[in-house]
């Protein structure tokens, strides 16, 4: 419980918006001690970093890596309904399942009946992981447990589970993992579901800048999966002047990939 509670300090203070925060911070104590160079520096270095991490290159730049690896290891589902897929010859189908991470929710959302209903990023996961179901008929897990903090909190995995539900899969083809707080226990959990329920492989969707630390889980826990990515985040098309000026979906992204980059740092030295 300490180590996670450590880790979402971390999250809130050392990665944007937190980080500018604690720079400012750090310049008004300079300035009340009349250090007003060290002030001025602080806040120039503070703006230029406010508008580096707004930008599209900046953010493609820091993402490039991460969805590259996912390129290189994953799969796309309409691969994976041929017998002649090498994939599909390694791992037999009725011995796979789906397994689909979550990635957020919101609670009480009006367009699902004041139900909780998935974040952007883990709706996508939700709709390729139906795609890949709808061309291999494989059981789907879901994963992801109560926000905390929230006393009526909806456990993710249901939530994931409604959505798929929605979209026509059979009640008898999902499986939930509900009790998880972070990327680390949705694997395990997941794991656990797996080996109950005699499946010996996993097809792992989630979003491209997060399966290359979802796949080093995989590994260390010795879960043998498959990426088969999605929620790709790089505009390929190229650069406009719009690219240059300061974005929120780019900051957003942005902040989503340190946290990355700061997981994978902190997966390996705390498992």
């Amino acid at each position: 419980m300490l180590i996670l509670i450590i880790s979402k300090l971390f999250n809130c203070f050392l990665l944007p918006p937190g980080l500018f925060i604690i720079f400012l911070i750090v310049a008004v104590i300079f300035y009340f001690i009349h250090r007003k160079k060290v002030f001025i520096i602080l806040v120039l270095f503070n703006l230029l970093l406010l508008y580096l991490f707004s930008i599209e290159p900046v953010k493609n730049l820091l993402l490039n890596p991460l969805e590259n690896y996912a390129r290189k290891y994953g799969v796309r589902y309409n691969f994976l309904n041929s017998n002649k897929n090498k994939i599909v010859k390694n791992y037999s189908i009725k011995s796979s399942a789906i397994a689909v991470l979550g990635g957020g929710v919101y609670e009480k959302s009006p367009d699902f009946y004041n139900n909780a209903s998935p974040m952007p990023d883990a709706t996508k996961r939700v709709v390729y992981a139906y795609l890949l179901h709808k061309k291999t008929g494989m059981t789907i897990i879901t994963s992801g447990g109560k926000r905390p903090g929230l006393k009526y909190s909806t456990p993710e995995g249901e939530v994931l589970k409604n959505l798929l539900v929605d979209l026509g899969v059979p009640r008898t083809k999902i499986l939930v993992e509900n009790s998880s707080r972070n990327t680390y226990e949705n694997i395990c959990n997941i794991k656990k579901i797996m080996k109950k329920q005699g499946f010996k492989h996993a097809f792992l969707v989630t979003s491209a800048y997060h399966m290359k630390r979802a796949m080093w889980i995989c590994k260390s826990e010795g879960l043998k999966a498959t990426p088969v990515p999605t929620d790709y985040k790089i505009n390929r098309a190229g650069y406009t002047i719009e690219s240059f000026l300061p974005s929120p979906l780019s900051f957003y992204d942005i902040r989503k990939t340190l946290h990355e980059y700061f997981g994978l740092l902190y997966y390996r030295i705390f498992y």
